[in-house]
């Protein structure tokens, strides 16, 4: 019987590991937050992206009216890998039902931003704590 209860603990410990958590995100990440500006304008719905140099997952985020984003890492983690990154940035995502009427908006806001800003890539680092990181593209 003794072998029974220890087999009961055990089990009942590894059952019992999902409920303990984490005190924080199991990666090292940075909060980055800042405005974008094109052609000294505020850039609204741009989505800005942090790619890590070395290995691991890319940030996301996308400016508000002002030019404002804060990027996320994952779904229940805020910021960006701390370390070097490349940052582009990407026009408005449009948000319609038609196809057509979609693909006639992405070509409209396309336009919009200058395709060598499209393709230019910035170099960043993230630290520990809080980064603002403005992106200004002349």
């Amino acid at each position: 019987m003794p072998s029974h209860k220890k087999f009961a603990a055990l089990v009942l410990a590894f059952a019992a590991l999902p409920l303990i958590g984490c005190g924080g995100p199991s990666v090292p990440v940075g909060s980055v937050s800042g405005t974008v500006t094109i052609d000294g304008q505020p850039a609204s719905g741009v989505t800005v992206s942090f790619q890590p140099v070395e290995s691991g997952r890319g940030s996301t985020g996308v400016t508000d009216e002002e030019g404002y984003y804060e990027l996320v890492y994952s779904a229940s983690t805020e910021g960006a890998l701390i370390g070097k990154h490349k940052v582009g940035i990407r026009g408005p995502e449009p948000g319609f039902d038609d196809a057509a009427t979609a693909t006639s908006a992405v070509l409209k806001e396309s336009a919009s931003i200058k395709p060598e800003y499209l393709r230019m890539q910035k170099d960043v680092e993230v630290t520990s704590g809080s980064n603002t990181i403005d992106l200004t593209y002349p």
